[in-house]
C-alpha cells in the first residue's frame, strides 16, 4: 500500500511538472493565413539586393501543399542570379503548425521603433490592402530602415518589402509580390 501511494505521488508530480513547463499553445498567425486556401495556392517573389557592389536578384515561388487541422505544408522554390551566374535551388518543404508557443514580451528599450499604418497597393494585377509596418535600427555601427506591407488576402501575407542599410556597410533590399495564384 505505502508502495503504490509513492508511486502515485511520484507520477502526480512528474505530470505537474510537466504541465508547469509547458509554454503557452496560441494560434500561429501564419498557419491561420495559409488554411484560408486550398493546396495548390501559390504565391511569386522577387528579391533585388544590393550590398557595398555586389548585386543578387531571386524570385521565390511558395506552393500550399497541405493543410488539415495541425499543420499547414509549404513547398518553396528558388532561383538566385548573383553575378550574373543564375541558380535554381532545390524545392524546400517547410511544416506550418497550428499552434506555437506564445512569445516573450520583447522589452521596449530592445525593440526598433516601429509605426504602424495602412495603405492600398497593386500588388500582382490586383489592389490589395495592406498593413504598413515601418521600423528603424541602430546597432553595431549600422543604422536600418525597414518598410514591410503585409495583408490577410495574400498567402503567406507578404506582399512587398524595402530595406535600406547605411553605416559600416551599404545596401538596399526589395521584394515585391509578382504573381499569385488562389485556389
Amino acid at each position: 500500500m505505502r508502495k503504490s501511494v509513492r508511486t502515485w505521488v511520484a507520477i502526480t508530480a512528474v505530470l505537474f511538472g510537466a504541465s508547469v513547463c509547458m509554454a503557452e499553445q496560441i494560434d500561429n498567425p501564419q498557419y491561420k493565413n495559409w488554411a484560408k486556401f486550398k493546396p495548390g495556392t501559390s504565391v511569386t517573389m522577387k528579391m533585388s539586393s544590393k550590398m557595398g557592389e555586389t548585386a543578387t536578384e531571386s524570385e521565390t515561388t511558395s506552393t500550399l501543399v497541405e493543410v488539415n487541422g495541425d499543420k499547414a505544408v509549404v513547398e518553396t522554390k528558388m532561383s538566385m542570379t548573383v553575378a550574373g551566374n543564375k541558380m535554381d535551388m532545390p524545392a524546400q518543404k517547410q511544416e506550418i503548425p497550428a499552434k506555437i508557443e506564445k512569445p516573450a514580451a520583447t522589452p521596449a528599450s530592445t525593440a526598433p521603433a516601429a509605426t504602424v499604418t495602412t495603405e492600398e497597393v497593386d500588388a500582382a494585377g490586383k489592389k490589395v490592402k495592406c498593413n504598413v509596418t515601418e521600423t528603424t535600427n541602430t546597432a553595431n555601427g549600422m543604422n536600418t530602415k525597414s518598410k514591410t506591407w503585409t495583408s490577410d488576402e495574400v498567402p503567406g501575407m507578404m506582399v512587398k518589402s524595402e530595406t535600406t542599410m547605411d553605416g559600416a556597410m551599404k545596401g538596399t533590399t526589395t521584394m515585391n509580390l509578382t504573381a499569385m495564384t488562389i485556389k
